[in-house]
């Protein structure tokens, strides 16, 4: 391939094995590999200096604007590896004509699994349990020992407590499979969506709720929503307080969907029993204050974190931006 048919595509993060080793596609589109967020302005003259980039493979830690669609007429495609799309102004990419793709679908079983994982493991206490084990300090079985409440049905000597209620914020793809998971644990789940799924209520006995009133009504509720300008905050401060005392927070979603400083007053002050968080408002930096509390879970944004997952997404990633600047029919997942 001559240089003037040559195309490239820029990537600004690390892919998963083996696609870390791909150089050149069998289209002959070169991949030129330089992992690590660059700034708007950073990546805008990167960009300049070769006239050969068509297309950039992301991550969502790196930031798209209107500027770098209105700077780089060159950049048919960004192809990012994340189901959210909150680092790239879609509207901005709409106008420019710039087609924009990412990778739903193949991480929802992953994250639903560590959603499930963060439950059980936050609310069963084993992060406190881990570090008594290897503290030197444990004392062995006791009877009141790092308590923590049943999952599903509850018993005691005098009476059946019933059946609890997982509420899921958000039932796109993820939220389904974390509810589908749910079937085992004799949970009633219910949900908070934009939109409902009539049909999913009946084959699963699912049930809708309002936002507020799913606050106030679930034992433990999962954040699973997409972040978007009306989704900012949408666990402010008045709607954590209005869930149960001793409810149990878990979020997958993305770190802005909660009030960090509202969500940190609830769990010092008792009212909620505990949190599990894989994602944070301002993330990687986590508060002292978040940091300090034991009955909190901390994960460092593992949702979609397995091999096969990030394989998949790596493959995805690359196979749409090779799709479009070939111009053939677009493969993979594309938002615009």
């Amino acid at each position: 391939m001559t240089n003037k048919n040559l195309k490239k595509i820029l990537v600004l993060d690390e892919l998963c094995p083996p696609y870390d080793q791909i150089k050149v596609l069998e289209s002959g589109i070169l991949l030129v590999k330089e992992p690590g967020v660059l700034e708007v302005d950073q990546l805008i003259s990167r960009v300049k200096q070769d006239p050969l980039i068509k297309g950039i493979i992301c991550s969502l830690t790196q930031k798209i604007n209107e500027k770098v669609f209105q700077e780089l007429p060159q950049i048919e495609v960004i192809s990012n590896i994340a189901v959210g799309l909150n680092n790239i102004d879609l509207e901005a990419a709409k106008k420019y004509g710039v087609r924009i793709a990412h990778t739903p679908k193949v991480l929802s079983d992953a994250t639903a699994d560590l959603a499930w994982a963060l439950l059980l493991g936050g609310s069963r206490r084993l992060a406190e349990g881990d570090r008594l084990a290897r503290s030197g300090e444990w004392k062995g079985w006791a009877v009141n020992q790092l308590l923590g409440p049943s999952l599903g049905f509850t018993e005691n000597i005098d009476q059946n407590l019933g059946q609890k209620r997982l509420g899921i914020i958000g039932l796109g793809q993820i939220g389904q499979a974390i509810a589908r998971r749910a079937q085992g644990f004799n949970l009633d789940v219910c949900y908070y969506n934009r939109t409902r799924y009539v049909e999913l209520e009946q084959s699963y006995s699912w049930g809708f709720m309002d936002l507020d009133e799913l606050l106030m009504q679930s034992d433990y509720i999962i954040l699973a929503v997409a972040l978007a300008p009306e989704t900012y905050h949408l666990l402010n401060r008045t709607r954590l307080n209005l869930m149960k005392p001793n409810a149990y927070l878990v979020n997958v979603g993305r770190g802005p969907l909660l009030d960090e400083e509202a969500l940190i007053d609830c769990l010092e002050s008792g009212h909620l029993s505990g949190a599990a968080l894989d994602v944070y408002e301002y993330e990687p930096n986590i508060p002292e204050r978040l940091r300090a509390l034991s009955q909190v879970t901390l994960s460092p944004h593992l949702g979609s974190a397995t091999f096969e997952t990030r394989q998949a997404m790596s493959r995805l990633v690359i196979e749409s931006a090779e799709s479009i600047i070939q111009g053939k029919e677009p493969c993979g997942y594309f938002a615009i």
